[in-house]
């Protein structure tokens, strides 16, 4: 093989080479933003999961309460309870979602 062709091997090698890391460096800004997106919607749903959990909780503290109201135990003290739950669960759900 003379010069010549050797350096047209070595162009189209080079050029290969270039297209080669222009596909590798395409497909891993794809991947690295496929992996925010659903690192970003993974966070998201955690806090649905979590704000869903404190309005179960409270709802349950609710239910435990209102057989306490209703035969009159502990009259004062239970409604207020009540009240407090109740206030609490309205400031969950007025609370806006985090983004």
């Amino acid at each position: 093989m003379d010069a010549e062709t050797l350096a047209v091997i070595n162009a189209v090698c080079a050029v290969l080479n270039t297209g080669s890391v222009i596909v590798l460096v395409g497909v891993t800004v794809w991947y690295a933003r496929s992996t925010a997106r659903m690192l970003r919607h993974m966070s998201d749903q955690t806090e649905a999961v979590r704000r869903q959990s404190r309005v179960l909780v409270t709802t349950a503290k609710i239910s435990a309460t209102v057989p306490l109201v209703s035969l009159e135990i502990h009259e004062g003290k239970a409604k207020r309870r009540l009240e407090a739950l109740e206030a609490e669960l309205a400031a969950i759900e007025q609370e806006p979602p985090e983004a």
